[in-house]
């Protein structure tokens, strides 16, 4: 069943039948239709329709606009280019411990994306083991497979950003109110570094925030 209309060739060898590429952007990951992708032919590519009913005229967005959309929401989550590829349909277990990292990972998504799991999930484990690769590829599958709004952040830099809005006569709540509102956080490293007080306060606000707004957090952690 294709996901998206019109469907991408599935012998494509640009983006291997998913409709969308992905390159680096800077220091992000940013995702584009393929070209593989053809023109729809409902409305000639505009991405709206027109219809009368009952005498009057409606216009409304058509269908092929869900690949589009979801390639915004992926290019505003913040992926990191080094892992604009990490998908759990990419990940290489080493060892069974990493082997049932990705069965957990992909149980959870399946649960969460029609609704039957509302927890968040924590990757815990030693430098080397792709907890960041499985995360990214959670991510991916809320936004390409559920259309959700997601954000990554690593820690460090939460905590940097915070520190320089500080520095500026900013405080931090205009960013820490879009890590609360976004559907789904993801924190990579979460503690990481000294975990001073008041690094320990930004992680019980976030967690907070989200914890009363009913939205769930992914993390990893060492």
């Amino acid at each position: 069943m294709n996901l998206f209309e019109p469907a991408p060739s599935p012998g494509c060898p640009l983006c291997n039948g998913k409709g969308y590429r992905i390159r680096a952007a800077g220091e992000f990951a940013k995702a584009e239709k393929c070209s593989c992708v053809p023109v729809c032919t409902r409305c000639g590519g505009t991405g709206s329709l027109s219809v009368v009913e009952n005498g009057v005229a409606k216009t409304g967005r058509c269908r092929c606009m869900k690949l589009p959309d979801r390639i915004r929401l992926f290019n505003l989550a913040g992926i990191p280019a080094v892992h604009g590829e990490s998908g759990l349909d990419t990940f290489k277990p080493i060892d069974k411990p990493c082997i049932l990292a990705l069965d957990a990972c992909q149980t959870w998504q399946l649960k969460f994306g029609t609704g039957e799991e509302r927890r968040g999930l924590v990757l815990s484990g030693k430098v080397g083991r792709g907890k960041t690769h499985l995360l990214v590829g959670l991510l991916k599958e809320l936004v390409f497979q559920y259309g959700m709004a997601v954000r990554f952040v690593e820690f460090t830099r939460l905590l940097a950003e915070l520190k320089e809005g500080y520095g500026k006569g900013r405080d931090g709540s205009q960013i820490l109110a879009h890590l609360a509102a976004v559907q789904v956080l993801a924190i990579d490293e979460l503690g990481k570094g000294r975990l001073t007080d008041w690094e320990q306060s930004i992680i019980d606000e976030v967690v907070s925030r989200r914890y009363n707004a009913g939205k769930s957090i992914l993390g990893t952690t060492n």
